[in-house]
């Protein structure tokens, strides 16, 4: 049927519209890949008929060609054919509320149909072609159960300068979340539709954080400037805050974290690096906000030191100290930086705990920012 009417546009175009209102546009989250996407949840009396619908629907959208899938895929993100699905959404009393987004009916589609129904290669290059993120990281995580390739994608993506450009005006920012949703789900050990996965990725991809860069083999005169940890260097500079709060809430909630001296190994490499990326040199040579990303990260170390459980931590050759100085440093050079109560709390509780010995320094350090 479908090879008669693809050759008229029109008729092509609702065709694909009739798809998607009897079947593609109630399709449930799919989830995780197992042996059980069929089952259908038990219901109470009243809902059985429903229930023997939404099982016939799924059973005939689970059955659909991948061809046929790719091809509504590929119109949904045709802007030649927002008319047609602006017209329709107007004109059907059936769907009120309907939004005639092709890009929001191709991701909910993606997010409930089954890996047979898709060209998962073609699938996955739509969504990073069109920015379909939640379907992209879906894809990845609940099928392919594969964490370290959109990972170095979206780190590769936002630290090229060429290929921002390649996309325009697209704000980075979409790309950090969507990093930082994806770094969040692997440290919980779930998939994007938080399902338990089959076997953990958090060490994988905390290493791959963590990872220094690879040496430059290029001459020296050839050479560019690069972070010593470039990953976390790039989420540092672009997203400190919602970084540091989504390192937060793991390390209070995942195992990965918490589990008994292997989670504090965990944590204490993590804080090392953290102090050794923020005073990476290569701050000064690129970004004057350095000390807007030194802040936090003092914030966030003198608060997890005092956590019970991290009383152990001790962090060589005074790099807290190292890190006050730095901030106290661009303080006293630019007036447009604010000091925060947290960050005078911050310093007070290194000093009463005894984390800051120089206190002579300390104070006249004060003094100068006025601290």
């Amino acid at each position: 049927m479908y090879e008669s009417l693809a050759r008229d546009p029109q008729s092509r175009s609702w065709f694909f519209l009739a798809l998607y209102e009897i079947l593609l546009r109630w399709l449930p989250s799919y989830g995780q890949l197992n042996s059980d996407r069929l089952t259908i949840p038990s219901v109470t009396h009243g809902q059985e008929e429903r229930t023997h619908n939404l099982k016939g629907s799924l059973t005939l959208a689970y059955s659909l060609p991948p061809d046929l899938i790719m091809n509504w895929f590929r119109w949904c993100l045709t802007t030649d054919y927002d008319v047609d699905r602006a017209v329709w959404c107007n004109g059907s009393n059936s769907s009120p509320g309907v939004i005639a987004d092709g890009r929001l009916w191709a991701e909910q589609a993606l997010l409930g149909l089954p890996p047979q129904c898709i060209d998962l290669n073609e699938a996955v290059r739509l969504c990073w072609q069109h920015r379909l993120f939640k379907a992209y990281l879906h894809l990845y995580t609940d099928i392919l159960f594969d964490f370290e390739t959109p990972f170095r994608n979206l780190i590769n993506f936002l630290m090229s300068p060429n290929q921002h450009k390649s996309q325009g005006s697209e704000n980075p920012e979409t790309y950090c979340q969507t990093l930082l949703l994806l770094l969040r789900n692997a440290l919980a050990g779930e998939s994007y539709s938080q399902q338990s996965l089959p076997s953990p990725m958090d060490v994988d991809i905390f290493n791959l954080l963590l990872n220094e860069a690879m040496p430059d083999e290029a001459p020296r005169r050839n050479r560019q400037s690069q972070p010593k940890y470039p990953r976390l260097w790039l989420l540092l500079n672009h997203c400190a805050t919602d970084f540091l709060n989504l390192l937060m809430i793991s390390i209070s909630a995942d195992r990965f974290f918490t589990d008994g001296d292997l989670g504090l190994s965990h944590r204490t490499h993590l804080y090392h690096k953290l102090i050794a990326c923020a005073l990476d040199e290569y701050w000064s040579a690129t970004s004057s906000e350095s000390t807007n990303v030194c802040i936090p990260v003092l914030e966030f170390l003198v608060h997890q030191l005092s956590q019970s459980g991290n009383e152990s931590i001790r962090l060589e050759d005074n790099k807290l100290f190292q890190l006050f100085e730095h901030i106290c440093r661009g303080l006293e050079q630019s007036s447009a930086l604010t000091v925060t109560d947290t960050l005078e709390a911050s310093v007070i509780d290194l000093i009463e705990t005894g984390r800051f010995t120089q206190l002579d320094v300390c104070l006249c350090l004060a003094k100068t920012t006025k601290l």
